[in-house]
C-alpha cells in the first residue's frame, strides 16, 4: 500500500534486518505515524589502476573488543569530483559506527577514501533527497510495533518533491524555579510552576501548573499537591496533547535540562519519545525521539 507523509524527525536502529532509519512524521490527513526504510552505511574509496583496490577493501578486518567488523560490499560507480568523472569503490559497512573504523584501515593501506564523515541520517537523507516537511511517498504495510504512534514498514520511499507541511502541532512550554540566589542549582532547587501553551485548528491549550497555592479565578490554574505531582502532570499534559513540535525559549540551556534533573529526583522519566523512549538531555540540545524540540533562542541568536 502507498503512504503519504511528512517527515519531521529521524533517528536510526540496528536490527535483525539491517540498520533501520525511522522517519518520524505526519501523513496528509493529520495522523502522526513512522516509517521503517532499511538503509546500509557506506563511504568511497578511489580507484587505482595500479592496484587491487577491491581485494585490499575484502581484507580489512578491524577489531573492537570482542567485535570485529569487515567490509560487507563492494560496488563500482562512476563519480564526479572537481567536475572530472572518477571511478570510486562504494564500500560498504556492517554498522554506522564501523565506517570510520574500516575508513582507517583502508587509509593505512594507502587509499585515498570520501565522505566518510557525513552522519548516517544525513547520509540517508542526502541519498534519498528527502527534506524534512515535504510530502514522501512510501510504499510497503503498517505493522504491529510498540510505539505511540502506528508503525510502516517500507519498501520503498520516494520524495514527491515541492508540497510542504504548512500546518504543525506545536506546544510552548516555559517553567519557573525557586532560588534564594542568583544561580542556577538543578539538583537544589525546585520547579514552582510549569506554562504550556498550544493553538492547533481553532483549539487553544492555555494550562499553568502549580503547587503553590493561592487564591484565582483563573480557569487556565491547574494545582497539584508537590513537585512530583507538577512533573507528572506536565509530562501527562504533552503526552495527551501529542504535539508535533516542543519549544521553548533557552529551553536547550535550561527548561529541559531542569526538568529531567527534576524528574530524576524522584525516579520519574520523561518519556515522551514516540517509542517510549526518555528525554535525553545532552551538552548543547535536549532530544526526545519522534518529538521535534526547537529552542527558539538559538533562531533568536543566530538572526
Amino acid at each position: 500500500m502507498e503512504l503519504l507523509f511528512y517527515p519531521l524527525d529521524l533517528d536510526y536502529e540496528i536490527r535483525e534486518e539491517g540498520q533501520a532509519i525511522y522517519l518520524y512524521g505526519k501523513t496528509t490527513d493529520g495522523r502522526q505515524v513512522c516509517v521503517v526504510d532499511f538503509f546500509q552505511p557506506y563511504f568511497y574509496v578511489e580507484v587505482d589502476p595500479q592496484r587491487d583496490v577491491r581485494a585490499l577493501l575484502n581484507q580489512i578486518e578491524v577489531r573492537q573488543g570482542e567485535t570485529v567488523y569487515r567490509v560487507v560490499g563492494v560496488e563500482e560507480v562512476e563519480k564526479k569530483i572537481v567536475n572530472q568523472k572518477k571511478i570510486f569503490y562504494k564500500v560498504f559497512a556492517p554498522i554506522p559506527k564501523a565506517v570510520p573504523l574500516l575508513k582507517e584501515q583502508a587509509v593505512a593501506l594507502g587509499l585515498q577514501c570520501y565522505e566518510y564523515d557525513i552522519l548516517f541520517v544525513y547520509r540517508y537523507l542526502i541519498d534519498k533527497q528527502i527534506v524534512p516537511m515535504t510530502l514522501v511517498k512510501a510504499e510497503g504495510d503498517f505493522v504491529e510495533e510498540k510505539r505511540r504512534v502506528p508503525t510502516f514498514i517500507a519498501e520503498k520511499v520516494v520524495p514527491l518533491g515541492g508540497e510542504t507541511l504548512n500546518e504543525v502541532k506545536m506546544l510552548a512550554l516555559d517553567i519557573e524555579t525557586y532560588a534564594k540566589e542568583k544561580i542556577v542549582d538543578m539538583e537544589k532547587n525546585p520547579i514552582l510552576m510549569i506554562a504550556l501553551y498550544g493553538y492547533y485548528r481553532g483549539k487553544e491549550l492555555k494550562k499553568v501548573i502549580t503547587w503553590k497555592k493561592f487564591s484565582t479565578d483563573s480557569l487556565d490554574i491547574e494545582f497539584v499537591e508537590s513537585e512530583r505531582a507538577l512533573l507528572e502532570r506536565c509530562r501527562e499534559v504533552i503526552y495527551h496533547y501529542q504535539p508535533d513540535i516542543l519549544t521553548g525559549y533557552y529551553s536547550d540551556g535550561f527548561d529541559l535540562p531542569y526538568l529531567s534533573t527534576r524528574a530524576r529526583k524522584y525516579g520519574l522519566t520523561f518519556d515522551l519519545g514516540w517509542d517510549y523512549s526518555s528525554l535525553v538531555v545532552g551538552q548543547k540540545e535536549s532530544k526526545i525521539t519522534g518529538l521535534v524540540h526547537v529552542d527558539i533562542f538559538k533562531f533568536v541568536r543566530t538572526i
